[in-house]
This record gives C-alpha cells, structure tokens and sequence, in this order.
C-alpha cells in the first residue's frame, strides 16, 4: 500500500484488497509488489489465487459505485433495484381475479383454443366460424335446416342464421395478473437497460425498488462498488443510504 492508503498498482482505496496477499487485479502482483509465486499461503494452508479481473472490470465497478452515489435512492436504505414483469394465472372465479375469459369448446376440442372477453363475442365467433355445424333457424319462416349455406329450403332466400339458444356454452377461466420476479440491480440504471434489452421477452415490465435489509451478501458487493469509487467514506449519500453496507460511513466499526 502507499503512503496514502491507495493500491500501489491500480490506486484502489485501501480496503478493497482485503489482505497483503490479495491479488491486484489490474497487475496479477500483491498490493506489495510479489508475483504470485512469491506469495505464501493462507493461515488454512491453501495457497492465494490472484482474482481474474481486468482493469476494465475494475472501471466498470468504480462507475457502478459512482452511479449507487449519486442515483436517486426512493428513501430506502441499502436500495435495489427490482424488475418485475405481469404474469397471467388461472384462478377460482369464486374468488379474486380480474377478468373472466369466454374460450370456444369447439376450438378447443380441435387443439385451438380461441378466447373472448365476452360471451357475446364468443357467440359471434361461434356463428362466424362454425356455421356449417351449428344449429340453423330461418329468420323469414322459422324453420330448422342443416344447410351447409344462407338458403332456406322453404323460402328459397338467404335468410338463415345460427341458433343463438343452440350455441354450446362457452367455457370460462377466472384469470388474475401477478408479479413475477425477474432480475435485480444495484441501480435503477441497470434495471431500465434490463428492460430495453429484454422488453421481448417481458410482459408489462416495471421497476420496484426494494431494500437490501440485512442481507449480508448484498451489503459486501454494494460496498466493493463504492470503495472503489474512493468517494464513499464520509459521503452524504453513502451515510443516508447505505450505513450498513458501508458502516465508516457513519464510523461504525462493523456493519
């Protein structure tokens, strides 16, 4: 380390290397200067394996700290940043749901389920699409036909229509809309380029943001992010919003 408390080889804030013999990703040399046949091994007996980590790894987690510094964090402690999207389930029409689908027996019946929003609907499909095997009455005479066409057998005139009260009963599903989680991020940046890139994949996508809380495992990668932006410590923000990922922030000793 220098004087300064910074990584000899990449200036890192003192820190983000956690030990002498923690490997500089940007030179594969410890904060020493030795090459890693020079180091010696951990007090468990494994030997230290430098992390393979470029420098342009190493800029991509300063500005992602930089960004955790400076986005807006919605008033929440230790934020991040979920995307989830709208997923469509069946449920029990006795009990919460937000519509009532109309689906064609018929159809289904031949492996092509087609769904309505309403029940007149579905009867005009059924009339529309089905009418050779539908039920048929004369709207002139009254009489019945099987005629495969308009024409009624008896007044020779196009004037035959589907049977509304010999259309089959639709089937119905209750269906209701809930979250389904997708990803999570560290910044809200993060999230909406999540969606750009995946918005074809996603139905009604939208971004939550949430709380860490006292996940332990989040708290050590949010506070390499923003140690290495060397502006945490001491930072507003930082104290507001991430006291327990970065506890120096409010000189705590440990988060």
């Amino acid at each position: 380390m220098s004087e300064r408390g910074n990584c000899i080889h990449c200036g890192a804030p003192e820190g983000l290397h956690q030990a002498e013999t923690m490997a500089c990703p940007a030179s594969g040399q410890d904060q020493t200067g030795r090459m890693p046949e020079e180091w010696g091994p951990r007090s468990y007996g494994q030997p230290t394996i430098p992390y393979p980590i470029s420098a342009d790894d190493l800029a991509a987690l300063k500005r992602l700290g930089e960004l955790m510094l400076t986005q807006d964090c919605r008033g929440t402690a230790e934020p991040i940043y979920v995307v989830y999207q709208k997923e469509e389930v069946v449920a029990h029409p006795d009990y919460d749901h937000d519509r009532i689908d109309y689906s064609c027996p018929k159809c289904e019946n031949e492996g092509d389920r087609s769904v309505f929003a309403t029940e007149d609907e579905y009867k005009k499909h059924y009339s529309e699409d089905h009418f050779e095997d539908a039920a048929k009455i004369c709207k002139e005479c009254g009489e019945f036909a099987d005629a495969v066409d308009l024409e009624c057998e008896k007044c020779e005139k196009e004037t035959l229509e589907v049977h509304q009260d010999e259309i089959p009963e639709a089937v119905t599903y209750a269906v209701k809309e809930v979250n389904r989680f997708e990803t999570m991020c560290f910044t809200e940046e993060g999230a909406k380029e999540y969606i750009a890139n995946n918005a074809h994949n996603l139905r009604k996508p939208y971004i939550y943001g949430e709380s860490a809380g006292r996940n332990r495992e989040l708290h050590l990668l949010m506070r390499i992010a923003l140690l290495a932006t060397g502006k945490a410590v001491g930072n507003e923000q930082a104290s507001n919003n991430y006291y327990r990922a970065l506890p120096k922030a409010r000189g705590k000793a440990k988060a």
